[in-house]
């Protein structure tokens, strides 16, 4: 069942459903998902497996035309902070698709933080290089 909370100053709102609350969106209200039970979004635990079951595939079509889809897949990788925190179909993908996206996005990160002093270095002897 999904839910929608609010603060008591109405300043804040927040969504409650699959046994989460997180921030809602203002991109949520165009999501094709909007009106939609939200239990089709989190199917059995085969999906999680990397097995795409039936529910899956009803989600993942729902989200495949999704006006907001991006928006969606930003948001759960920015919330979703260990891979036993992924459930649902998010953004198009499966919990384990998300997690390999998230694990990548990291690998990168931390690969251009250690290039970061050498790139640095080089872009300033080259600088340094055309101003003679």
């Amino acid at each position: 069942m999904k839910e929608t909370l609010f603060s008591p100053d109405n300043s804040v709102r927040q969504i409650r459903e699959g046994g989460i609350t997180r921030p809602m969106h203002q991109w949520q209200n165009r999501a094709a998902c909007a009106d939609l039970d939200p239990d089709v979004f989190f199917p059995s635990k085969r999906e999680v497996s990397g097995v795409e079951s039936s529910e899956a595939s009803a989600a993942l079509e729902i989200c495949r035309g999704c006006p907001v889809k991006v928006h969606c897949l930003e948001a759960a990788l920015k919330e979703e902070k260990c891979e036993k925190a992924r459930y649902g179909i998010r953004g198009g993908v499966t919990p384990a698709q998300r997690y390999r996206l998230y694990r990548r996005r990291r690998d990168l990160s931390r690969r251009a933080l250690e290039l970061q002093p050498a790139l640095s270095e080089a872009f300033s002897t080259e600088i340094t290089s055309a101003g003679r």
